[in-house]
């Protein structure tokens, strides 16, 4: 198997990532705009679901795919939610914070896991 194949089953593999922070976004989108439930929203979540998954394929990395996908939330909450500008960046800064928060618990445990295996190995 050659590098490129690798990336693309890799990258194909990591999909399932990308639905859960999808899934996680629009968990904090529905609690936050409670008041409309516009089929127009289901369309828009469809979409940056789409986009996140495409981008996700580029040859980039991943602060890219975070960036231009927070442009576009931004931009349809501008132009959708116009008074409520607010709780669109809101959304996207907790997202980015439970982004944040998984990936540093993520790290520590894995740094716990390591340091348990490595004091239990004997070197003589």
């Amino acid at each position: 198997m050659s590098q490129s194949e690798f990336e693309t089953i890799n990258s194909i593999l990591d999909i399932w990532r990308t639905v859960i922070q999808a899934i996680v976004f629009l968990v904090l989108w529905a609690a936050v705009f409670r008041e409309k439930k516009i089929k127009r929203d289901g369309i828009a979540a469809v979409l940056f679901l789409l986009a996140n998954i495409g981008i996700g394929f580029l040859p980039c990395a991943s602060w890219v795919r975070y960036g231009v996908l927070a442009s576009a939330i931004m931009g349809y909450a501008g132009i959708c939610y116009k008074k409520q500008i607010g709780k669109a960046f809101f959304i996207i800064l907790a997202f980015y914070n439970f982004h944040c928060l998984g990936y540093l618990m993520a790290n520590s445990i894995y740094q716990k896991i390591i340091n348990a295996m490595l004091k239990s190995l004997d070197v003589m």
